[in-house]
């Protein structure tokens, strides 16, 4: 069919379900929060399966794969989420904290195709400083008022790099896999159009996490204008699911929808974007 040929069936449409979700910084800093977050995201993701979607969007970091599937490789994580959910043909997009042998620490998407029975993984270029990696000036100054313990701290947490996996060196994924814009590269003006340009994509997804913030409204709506930006100049639609922040559909037109709340449970809830 249209979908096992690289092509989308441009007439039934593409169904994505978005799983939006509550996690505290608690949820990977305890074993009571790691525990209750690979509850969650199991039933969660029982549920997007139960209504047959073509893609399932986890929020970023939600780290299925060192939770849910803790140890295993993408192989056998496809494997296990494939028995447990019926042979579904659905494609799960998880993303995670990755620990380099040499210490480098990623933040890596991985890929569950349910279609074609196969993984693929893409690893985060653009970087938010503060966030996922201390800047060497800002470094330095503290370093200088004496708070070394506080630097060294701070950077071992937030030591993330530019991943060895860019999107746009794996040629050979099939044309229905979305491209993957990761959260706050939607700040890089070229984002969306660069991953449109480096390898044809159906659709953009955007994994978010705001666990930084509280309710940030002035930042929402910034965010906002900048992926309807984002989605009219690649002509691409784009779709998100957050954590502690609400998921959405950015149309190519410059619309943007909340899709329609399917589910919900104690701590996530499922929108469900047809386009």
């Amino acid at each position: 069919d249209d979908l096992k040929s690289g092509r989308l069936d441009s007439t039934q449409g593409i169904t994505v379900v978005g799983v939006d979700t509550n996690f505290s910084d608690e949820s990977i800093t305890t074993a009571l929060g790691l525990a209750n977050r690979t509850e969650l995201l199991t039933t969660a993701i029982n549920a997007a399966v139960a209504v047959h979607p073509n893609f399932i969007l986890l929020p970023e970091e939600s780290r299925l794969m060192s939770t849910v599937y803790a140890g295993l490789s993408p192989e056998t994580a496809l494997s296990r989420f494939l028995f447990t959910h019926g042979n579904t043909t659905s494609t799960l997009i998880d993303s995670g904290r990755i620990e380099a042998a040499d210490g480098r620490t990623y933040l890596r998407a991985t890929i569950l195709d349910g279609l074609h029975k196969t993984t693929y993984q893409f690893d985060k270029q653009y970087l938010v400083p503060q966030g996922e990696y201390v800047p060497t000036l800002y470094a330095s100054v503290l370093r200088l008022i004496g708070l070394e313990a506080l630097v060294d701290r701070v950077e071992k947490d937030s030591s993330y790099r530019p991943g060895p996996l860019a999107q746009a060196t794996t040629a050979n994924t099939p044309l229905y896999i979305p491209g993957i814009l990761f959260c706050f590269e939607s700040v890089r003006p070229t984002g969306a159009r660069a991953l449109a340009e480096g390898h044809p994509v159906p659709f953009i997804v955007h994994p978010l996490s705001h666990s930084w913030f509280h309710t940030p409204l002035i930042l929402w709506h910034q965010l906002d204008v900048m992926l309807v930006v984002q989605a009219r100049w690649s002509g691409v639609p784009i779709v998100s699911a957050g954590n502690l922040v609400a998921g959405k559909l950015y149309a190519p037109n410059g619309t943007v929808s909340s899709g329609a709340v399917i589910q919900s449970g104690d701590g996530w809830l499922l929108r469900q974007f047809t386009f």
